[in-house]
């Protein structure tokens, strides 16, 4: 079941996870997955840290290698939210970051924060193979589902992250892929928030493990997804 609210503001996606944070609160027990504390740069690599000899671990997404961005709050041992940002057809995750400004978000509500890269079409986009409805527009098949939840268990093995405040957020294709990983890993999400997103065509291919919160917006001139689109979405 996704349980479904709205908000008016075009910066609901910031709104929504500063909400939800505080009305998850935290589980009250540290998770698994510490560190000492380094912030990860591009390509996962942390400065603070290193693998079993000692020197820099192994990067988080494997070929799709994703920042982790660690607040200055953050205390290892002390489990903190994660909120991971999926951009649009034809972004990438830097781009997304800059036009939703998640990272200044981050470091003011303390959560762990990434924002990983959907893989390049034919045509030369980034996109995420997310649902029947978009946006694997070639037929590519890749696992955007098993990778995204691959990172969720990455992160959580590297930083001390509350599994009961894991949040998705996504934009246009973005948002497409936030609803499958709720309907995929409601095990590991607790939240998604969509903006100008949904979830597959056939909805009987959404079968969610358990009950996930959903904040959806629209926007009401959009040319490219529309509520009543149900095919071809971006």
């Amino acid at each position: 079941m996704l349980r479904c609210m709205r908000t008016p503001s075009l910066a609901f996606s910031v709104l929504f996870v500063a909400s939800t944070l505080a009305a998850c609160g935290s589980s009250g027990s540290p998770a698994a997955g510490t560190t000492d504390g380094g912030t990860a740069s591009s390509g996962g690599t942390s400065t603070g840290g290193g693998g079993e000899d000692g020197g820099d671990p192994p990067a988080i997404g494997g070929d799709r290698p994703v920042t982790v961005h660690v607040p200055a709050s953050y205390i290892p041992g002390t489990a903190a939210p994660l909120v991971i940002l999926l951009h649009g057809y034809g972004a990438s995750g830097a781009l997304q970051d800059l036009y939703f400004g998640m990272t200044a978000v981050s470091d003011t509500r303390g959560f762990l924060y990434a924002f990983p890269d959907g893989t390049v079409d034919s045509d030369g986009k980034r996109f995420w193979n997310a649902t029947d409805a978009c946006c694997d527009l070639h037929g590519t098949k890749v696992d955007d589902s098993t990778y995204v939840s691959s990172l969720i268990t990455q992160i959580q093995a590297r930083y001390t992250v509350d599994p009961k405040r894991i949040f998705l957020v996504g934009h246009s294709n973005g948002a497409f892929m936030s609803y499958r990983m709720a309907c995929d890993h409601a095990d590991q999400v607790a939240a998604i928030a969509s903006l100008a997103g949904a979830m597959f065509s056939d909805v009987s291919k959404c079968a969610p493990s358990a009950p996930a919160r959903l904040g959806r917006k629209w926007g009401a001139t959009s040319t490219v997804t529309t509520r009543e689109t149900s095919s071809g979405q971006r």
